[in-house]
C-alpha cells in the first residue's frame, strides 16, 4: 500500500493511456517508449515523501538487475529478469522486468493494475478481455485493471518483452519462487 498523499497514476501512465487504440496496442517510435520508461522512473523518484528525500536517496545508479526467475518446462522455461524494483530504486515505485517467452508459451488469464509491454524481439499475442492484438518489435500493449489479459508467444524463437509496471506492487508476486543467478 502506498503512503497517503501519493499520486495513483504516473505521468507515463497518463500519457500512454491517451494513445491506446481500441485494440490496446499501438506501434510507437522507440523514442516514445524510452520517454515512457524514463517518465515512469522519474515519477518513482518524484513521489518520495519529503522525510525520505532528506535521507539522501540511496538507490543503484546502475544495475544488471536484482533477481531472475525461471518457470515452466525445464527444457524451455519462461525467463523473467527483474531490472528495477524497490531493492535498487531505493523506494517503492515503478517496476521494470524483461521476460523471455519461449515459442508456444501461453499464460493463464490474469490482471494487473497497469501493465505496459514493449516488444523487443519476436511476436506476442496480447489478448485483453478476449480481444486479440499481435504485437511485433517496436509495438506496445497495455492492460489496466479490471481487464484480464493472456499472453501467447507465436514466433519460432518466442518473444522478448520489456514490461513496465508504473504503479509497482507487482514484483512481490514472485517472492518465494526459486531465484536463478543473473547472467
Amino acid at each position: 500500500m502506498r503512503p497517503r498523499g501519493w499520486l495513483r497514476l504516473s505521468p507515463a501512465a497518463i500519457l500512454v493511456s491517451h494513445v491506446r487504440s481500441s485494440k490496446g496496442a499501438v506501434p510507437m517510435p522507440r523514442v516514445f517508449i524510452k520517454l515512457t520508461v524514463i517518465s515512469a522512473l522519474i515519477f518513482a523518484f518524484a513521489a518520495i515523501p519529503a522525510e525520505e528525500a532528506e535521507k539522501k536517496s540511496k538507490y543503484a545508479h546502475s544495475s544488471p538487475g536484482t533477481r531472475q526467475f525461471e518457470f515452466g518446462p525445464e527444457d524451455d522455461p519462461v525467463r523473467l529478469k527483474v531490472l528495477v524494483e524497490e531493492a535498487n530504486l531505493g523506494s517503492p515505485g515503478a517496476e521494470i522486468i524483461e521476460i523471455d517467452f519461449p515459442p508456444g508459451y501461453e499464460s493463464r488469464s490474469h490482471f494487473h493494475e497497469l501493465e505496459i509491454l514493449y516488444i523487443i524481439e519476436g511476436e506476442l499475442e496480447h489478448i485483453v478481455d478476449g480481444e486479440s492484438s499481435i504485437l511485433t518489435p517496436g509495438m506496445i500493449g497495455i492492460v489496466r485493471y479490471p481487464n484480464e489479459v493472456v499472453h501467447k508467444a507465436h514466433a519460432d524463437d518466442g518473444a522478448r518483452v520489456l514490461v513496465v509496471w508504473p504503479l509497482g506492487n507487482e514484483v512481490k508476486g514472485f517472492d518465494g519462487m526459486p531465484e536463478k543467478p543473473i547472467g
